[in-house]
């Protein structure tokens, strides 16, 4: 039962990723077309993640705990789409799955996925939509993975900063503040290199 439903998972995040890259060779000029394969997809991930507990599925299927981040990964270039309605219904299936994760008590878990999300070289709508999610729930970090995490989020946001998209650079005024108020009271001296190469390229962007 367990492997027929990683199978199914695996299955579905290949029909996505098909989906997805067939749009990327679908004349701009063409007026009708159909994003059924991808919203079906996406259906099926939601659906087996949300109705499923994490521990139950990798203790059957080891290849579940890959296919989860394979999972999120698809579903955060969903966010990108060129239809509007499909990157709604993207980021409503993120926050479903997201939401079911928090559920079962799966924080790192979540916080890992947001932050390997921010560190991807991906589109910027990907991005925002990770590093707004990530502010938003840094606060479930345990005490004793801030500091890691911190040394990871500091590392995306200096890259970040040097992305030309205003949009990245919006969302970064907005959303680091609520960020360092978790991260800031508990990052230690040893880490201020981290904080000083971000200091360096905020610098350089302000023309300071």
């Amino acid at each position: 039962m367990a492997a027929a439903k990683v199978e199914r998972l695996e299955r579905a995040i290949n029909a996505l990723e098909t989906a997805l890259k067939a749009n990327d060779l679908v004349p701009p000029n063409r007026k009708i077309v159909s994003y059924d394969k991808e919203r079906n997809a996406c259906t099926e991930i939601r659906g087996i993640i949300i109705s499923n507990d994490f521990n139950t599925l990798y203790k059957a299927d080891r290849r579940y705990g890959d296919l989860l981040t394979k999972a999120v990964e698809a579903v955060f270039k969903m966010v990108n789409h060129v239809d509007q309605d499909i990157r709604t219904y993207a980021e409503e299936s993120l926050d479903a799955v997201l939401r079911s994760l928090l559920l079962g008590f799966y924080h790192s878990r979540v916080l890992v996925l947001l932050i390997t999300e921010i560190g991807r070289n991906v589109a910027a709508r990907s991005i925002i939509c990770a590093f707004r999610r990530l502010a938003q729930l840094i606060h479930f970090s345990k005490c004793n993975r801030v500091v890691s995490y911190g040394v990871h989020i500091l590392s995306a946001l200096t890259v970040m900063l040097k992305r030309p998209e205003e949009s990245i650079q919006s969302a970064i005024i907005t959303y680091a503040g609520l960020l360092f108020d978790t991260l800031g009271p508990r990052m230690r001296s040893q880490h201020s290199e981290k904080a000083y190469d971000l200091y360096c390229v905020a610098a350089e962007n302000l023309d300071l």
